[in-house]
């Protein structure tokens, strides 16, 4: 959930605040009325599986894992280099029958496996970036015995480098046709499984990152928040404002009744407090003839809440004098 919320102070102060709830969840959730701990992560196996199954896949990929690191195979390398991501592939592609598969320029394009069907000696797999997801053949006479013997061990949620061409399959999808394929990363632990997906609310809040891979519309929100930040961004540096760094940790609580988290410097051997009121720091700067200052912040208090609201909220604050002259 995003929540733009325009705030008017007074007539010496014009504050914007934008509040975003996407985060982790505390280990107590306090709905006003009832409290109750969550069970950690740890303690849940992925959903749709039991513990067994989820063990004996983890197994499973620590074999893998130690049978590609005896061969020598890097599991986390940087030398692979991408000439297009799946949006720029698919804008590109032609009409049908406009080419030939021959007179296609090879690619390289890198993602995540979301899926994979193995048919012996040839495997039609769906890979996902950030832009989108394509599918990709691979072909044993293609690649070589040896790299296709090496992909056996690729799974769901590794991450993959693909070279090739495109092509058209019989229903008429337009697929790459690897001549190479590098693992890019490997995954330690299984997705979700795809049937069941990832439904529950704890985990969502508590493991993000599975979220974010199996629930496209997270991706989304993710997506519009970052656009609404660099639009508020835009809009008002467009209108002069300057933006400025505040005080993280203040020598003295604000924001009125809001109970503020406390920590001790150690060097200074004082106590300090995370900041409530970002404007406090911000009229100092006005003060100081800094006509139009603006502040995008994390604001903390202790409190309570529900799972629709957060103590750590994304806020922006903008201070400036005179705020009835036509400017």
């Amino acid at each position: 959930m995003i929540a733009p919320i325009l705030w008017f102070g007074s007539n010496m102060l014009k504050e914007w605040v934008f509040y975003n709830c996407v985060c982790l969840v505390p280990d107590t959730i306090d709905s006003g009325w009832l409290s109750y701990p969550l069970r950690t992560a740890a303690t849940r196996p992925e959903d749709g599986m039991n513990d067994s199954k989820a063990n004996q896949l983890i197994n499973t990929r620590n074999t893998k894992i130690a049978e590609l690191k005896s061969a020598g195979v890097p599991l986390y390398p940087n030398d692979f280099r991408v000439s297009h991501s799946v949006a720029d592939i698919q804008a590109a592609l032609p009409p049908p029958d406009a080419l030939q598969a021959s007179e296609l320029p090879e690619i390289a394009a890198a993602g995540r496996i979301m899926a994979l069907n193995r048919f012996g000696k040839a495997t039609f797999l769906r890979f996902r970036d950030r832009t989108g997801q394509l599918q990709a053949y691979v072909r044993k006479d293609k690649v070589g015995d040896d790299l296709y013997t090496l992909f056996k061990k690729f799974d769901i949620g590794d991450f993959i480098g693909i070279r090739g061409i495109m092509f058209q399959t019989r229903t008429g999808e337009w697929t790459l046709l690897a001549h190479q394929i590098q693992l890019l990363a490997k995954a330690y632990r299984p997705l979700p499984e795809k049937f069941h997906g990832l439904k529950d609310p704890e985990k969502r809040y508590r493991q993000r990152y599975v979220d974010l891979i199996m629930n496209p519309e997270v991706r989304q929100l993710f997506m519009r928040r970052s656009q609404m930040v660099q639009s508020i961004r835009r809009f008002m540096l467009s209108h002069d404002y300057l933006e400025v760094e505040t005080p993280m940790m203040q020598p003295l609580a604000g924001g009125a009744e809001a109970e503020p988290f406390v920590t001790h410097h150690k060097a200074l051997d004082m106590e300090l407090y995370l900041r409530i009121a970002p404007e406090l720091y911000l009229k100092r700067l006005v003060v100081g003839g800094l006509e139009r200052v603006l502040k995008s912040t994390a604001i903390s208090a202790t409190k309570g809440f529900p799972p629709s609201t957060i103590p750590n909220s994304r806020c922006w604050n903008s201070t400036r004098p005179m705020p009835t002259l036509k400017t």
